[in-house]
């Protein structure tokens, strides 16, 4: 009796190497049972269809499913957008979407979820878009078909990136993934900009207040840092209400690029950054 009514809200992580659905029961457990929303994720191998049918299915799976109402609030790793998965993510109360690709087939499958009606998306994450044409114009219907309530966003990778987020509405607040002085290839294209590119010619975006990028040491266009100012006069010219700012740091010595300059240089315009990852630049020293 303790569960009856409850409602479980659930996360459903799409994983190919997955042979079978696995319950996370520390996870769901961890919450304690006194709320009345529960949280459970669900590990699902990619050839489970996502259909009406998946969520009696889950249900099943629980010694008490018949007492608990389930919820899919979050989807991981999504691969493909057919229009039964469409019409079957409609359904669902959807806060955070994670694809692991999109291709060009399956932009205007993405666009059609994002304006329907029922749609509440705060989160929306793109890993692989848009292998062989990753450009603005198959970014701009996704950006344009946002809904107000969509906070985050997340692209790896569209290119040009001055082109492809200076449609980004201003409900965003926290975005991804900017290359600023790397060069990260991405399906036979190079993704990056020089430090004086992102200075000079990067869309103002008023409302982000997250930021993550990958930063290098060098770009080819500008092989040489010109020095950790302009990084942080860039941010506060094009990101004024900035915060955070996520790093993935490419290293090619302990003074390039100059982080620890730029992060003394931001926290006196109040954003702090945070390091998510650091590597060696391809060619750095190992000293």
């Amino acid at each position: 009796s303790i569960l009856l009514e409850k409602t479980l809200h659930a996360t459903l992580f799409i994983n190919g190497c997955c042979d079978e659905v696995l319950l996370h029961v520390d996870a769901f457990l961890c919450h304690g049972l006194d709320s009345q929303i529960l949280k459970m994720t669900f590990s699902l191998p990619s050839t489970v269809s996502i259909s009406s049918q998946l969520v009696p299915l889950l249900l099943g799976l629980l010694p008490f499913g018949g007492a608990l109402s389930l919820k899919v609030c979050t989807v991981l790793g999504l691969g493909e957008l057919s229009t039964d998965v469409i019409t079957t993510l409609s359904k669902w109360p959807l806060q955070t979407l994670d694809l692991a690709q999109l291709e060009e087939d399956d932009l205007s499958a993405l666009c059609s979820l994002l304006t329907s009606d029922s749609m509440h998306l705060r989160v929306l994450r793109i890993n692989n878009f848009c292998r062989d044409d990753p450009s603005p114009r198959r970014l701009a219907p996704i950006l344009a078909a946002l809904p107000a309530s969509c906070v985050e966003l997340q692209v790896h990778h569209a290119l040009p990136l001055t082109r492809a987020f200076a449609g980004v509405p201003l409900s965003v607040q926290t975005l991804g993934t900017l290359v600023v002085m790397a060069e990260v290839f991405y399906h036979s294209r190079v993704v990056g900009m020089s430090l004086s590119r992102f200075a000079a010619s990067f869309p103002s975006l008023p409302g982000v207040q997250n930021l993550q990028m990958v930063l290098g040491p060098g770009h080819y266009e500008e092989p040489t840092w010109p020095g950790a100012e302009t990084l942080v006069d860039g941010l506060c010219k094009h990101f004024p209400a900035l915060s955070c700012l996520r790093l993935e740091v490419l290293v090619e010595s302990a003074m390039v690029p100059p982080v620890g300059a730029a992060a003394a240089l931001l926290k006196e315009h109040g954003v702090e950054i945070i390091i998510d990852k650091i590597r060696l630049a391809r060619g750095a020293g190992t000293e």
